[in-house]
């Protein structure tokens, strides 16, 4: 049994080396990738590519095409080239505060001018805040390839190449929407949570909130069908079983699951 447990700990150990050996390969990988060459970009150009242009940046998940997708390093590499990242906070998306639109402190996209230079950066298409957030509200959502392409390049080069789908239903795969159409015109909704731990005194608790509006015959659902209307471009019809607030059905990476009663 101890030399068993011996060879499991020496297997371990090859284990962890090669792991920190692949991780050491992926981050020289990005570095190369992202490194704008020399000879392809004139430096003073390339420094301020960016100046004017507002970026969000998001991420489905750390590893893609075998390289890693340094979220933070590519934010930094935006900045160092004049861009300003956008840091979106749920808190703050409703706020009602007019900053300027190129600050580094506005925390809300009801904030941007409609016809600012805006763009969400991502490794792949994702049910991210920040991406559904972008397709609602019109922005494109470009693979960071594009990113990469405009650093090597030291200009800004068309994204269309690189424009990244809305995302996935149902199997079926749907492009960024065109227009910016006035998708759910004549609904009323009311947006909450399902956790009623955080509310101040006074409020009304989720539970008595859903029955009260189902007993007045509106319909509850969970912010699924919110996403999955903003990514098909269509109102979804509300009695789709998947779109039930109790299934605990929560695809939105590090968010909580919202119910949305719409009526």
């Amino acid at each position: 049994e101890e030399v068993e447990e011996i060879e499991e700990e020496k297997k371990e150990e090859v284990k962890k080396k090669v792991e920190v050996k692949r991780k050491i390969k992926q981050e020289e990988e990005w570095e190369m990738e992202t490194e704008a060459p020399a000879s392809l970009a004139n430096p003073e150009m390339n420094s301020r590519i960016f100046l004017n242009k507002i970026f969000i940046v998001t991420s489905a998940e750390s590893m893609m095409g075998g390289v890693v997708f340094k979220k933070e390093e590519m934010k930094k590499k935006i900045r160092e080239r004049g861009g300003v990242v956008l840091e979106l906070e749920l808190e703050h998306f409703n706020s009602s505060r007019s900053l300027h639109p190129y600050s580094t402190q506005s925390r809300s996209l009801l904030t941007v001018p409609l016809d600012a230079d805006v763009y969400l950066i991502a490794n792949k298409y994702c049910r991210t805040y920040k991406y559904i957030a972008a397709i609602a509200r019109g922005i494109p959502c470009i693979s960071h390839n594009w990113v990469i392409e405009c650093m090597h390049r030291g200009e800004i080069t068309p994204y269309d190449d690189h424009k990244l789908p809305a995302g996935m239903v149902d199997g079926v795969i749907y492009p960024l929407p065109d227009v910016k159409d006035k998708l759910f015109e004549g609904l009323t909704m009311l947006i909450h949570s399902r956790l009623d731990s955080h509310l101040e005194r006074g409020t009304v608790g989720f539970t008595k909130i859903v029955n009260t509006l189902e007993s007045a015959g509106k319909v509850v659902v969970s912010s699924v069908w919110l996403m999955e209307s903003i990514i098909t471009g269509s109102c979804l019809d509300f009695s789709h079983h998947r779109f039930r607030y109790d299934l605990g059905n929560g695809p939105v990476k590090k968010e909580e699951d919202q119910p949305t009663a719409a009526s």
